[in-house]
């Protein structure tokens, strides 16, 4: 994950040059792109995303070009400007190193996350995937070469905003992300070295995925023993507006560590939500959690608050396993390979391998896409052998579903 980080932080001046220049030419649809051009100039990303929504200015540019500008509004809108890159990269940390240099991987993803809206990083990489009919996520250097400069261009916005959305959904799966990435030794009280927080999101994914469909779980089960050893006990139900009913569940690490997450149950399938703080049911801050059946109550705090955030955020899950599969890959695709080639960064590495090792570092080694079975040992740092007794894996049913397990004595995956 570091060697990401550190290529991302040397190709991050490529993403201020604009989206190239366009000929705007003396028609009316070329005033209306002037006037885009002129509005994102000044920063004015609310008037540029809510010009650009309407079929009128849309209208205005050829093909799908208009989503390269509304995808730069709604990826500026994030958080991502250039006074936030400076601000991460070549800030003093004790006067001889810059900051890349001197903060681990883990800190950078902090500095990162705390600075970044996830909504609009999500979109802004929705409309990049939408403006160019090409595969960013392929690693045949053969492909990549035979795009265009503009392909590849937007290619590499796809992935940075594919590192954002990764850095900032990390931030929310623990309290600790510095150690976690920097493999410290833990300081919550946990024998494996994993914060107590990632273990706990471990459990809440591991409960979603297993008492999924809603049907394979008795609705009076109140209580649910995670293979880390985790307890999750299920508290009631909690509505916040413009969010589906959630069950909000506490999570017990250590007999000593308590952690609140919150579980969508409305569709066929239970997901983990991504939670931020703690709040009243009308997203009020509040300081202890307090579940009150009446709605009265201190509860765990969706990141999502509005509709439109309630539309762009997936489920947890989902979000991981889209951006290290496809959208990560995508960025080391668009990075020339003399660009790895920093003190921290094998020389002899390819933009390939550095991804592939990130990769493999979930999966155990093996050169596969990542599974939510990965997720979970990765949380878990169980990840050194997929094939590791009571580690979670994946099976295919007769239908062609997946159904997750964990590996028996004998390696073999058994469905839960």
């Amino acid at each position: 994950m570091k060697k990401i980080i550190l290529a991302f932080g040397v190709t991050l001046a490529l993403l201020f040059t604009g989206c190239g220049e366009a000929d705007l030419g003396s028609t009316e649809d070329g005033e209306k792109r002037i006037e885009i051009q002129k509005l994102t100039d000044e920063g004015a990303y609310d008037q540029v995303i809510s010009k650009l929504s309407s079929a009128e200015y849309q209208n205005a540019y050829p093909d799908s070009e208009y989503k390269l500008y509304l995808g730069s509004a709604y990826l500026s809108r994030a958080g991502f400007t250039l006074s936030v890159v400076l601000d991460l990269f070549t800030a003093e940390d004790d006067g001889t190193e810059t900051a890349s240099e001197s903060s681990g991987a883990g800190d950078l993803l902090v500095d990162l996350a705390d600075k970044i809206n996830l909504a609009d990083a999500i979109r802004a990489s929705t409309l990049f995937k939408e403006a160019i009919p090409v595969d960013c996520g392929n690693s045949d250097r053969n492909y990549v070469d035979a795009l265009s400069s503009g392909q590849k261009e937007v290619c590499l916005f796809v992935g940075i905003t594919g590192l954002m959305k990764t850095a900032v959904t990390f931030s929310y799966l623990t309290d600790d992300l510095s150690s976690f990435f920097e493999e410290s030794d833990s300081t919550d009280g946990t024998d494996s070295g994993v914060p107590s927080s990632m273990l706990a999101t471990a459990c809440a994914l591991e409960y979603a995925l297993v008492s999924s469909p809603k049907s394979a779980f008795d609705d009076n089960t109140s209580t649910f023993e995670c293979s880390n050893d985790a307890n999750l006990s299920i508290d009631g139900n909690v509505n916040f507006p413009n969010n589906p009913d959630y069950e909000h569940v506490t999570i017990t690490v250590d007999e000593n560590n308590t952690f609140s997450q919150l579980i969508n149950y409305s569709a066929f399938l239970r997901s983990s939500i991504l939670i931020k703080d703690k709040c009243s049911i009308n997203y009020s801050a509040c300081d202890t959690i307090d579940y009150q059946t009446d709605g009265s109550g201190c509860y765990a705090c969706p990141v999502a608050k509005t509709a439109a955030e309630v539309e762009a955020i997936p489920a947890t899950n989902e979000i991981l396993l889209e951006t290290i599969n496809n959208d990560i890959e995508a960025l080391v695709n668009m990075l020339p390979a003399d660009l790895l080639e920093t003190d921290d960064i094998d020389s002899n590495e390819s933009a390939e391998n550095v991804i592939e090792e990130f990769k493999q570092e979930i999966t155990g080694g093996e050169d596969r896409e990542i599974t939510e079975a990965d997720l979970l040992n990765y949380f878990n740092d169980s990840s050194d052998d997929s094939n590791t007794t009571g580690n979670y894996c994946v099976e295919e049913d007769a239908d062609g579903n997946s159904i997750l397990g964990t590996v028996d004595n004998a390696g073999v995956c058994q469905p839960n």
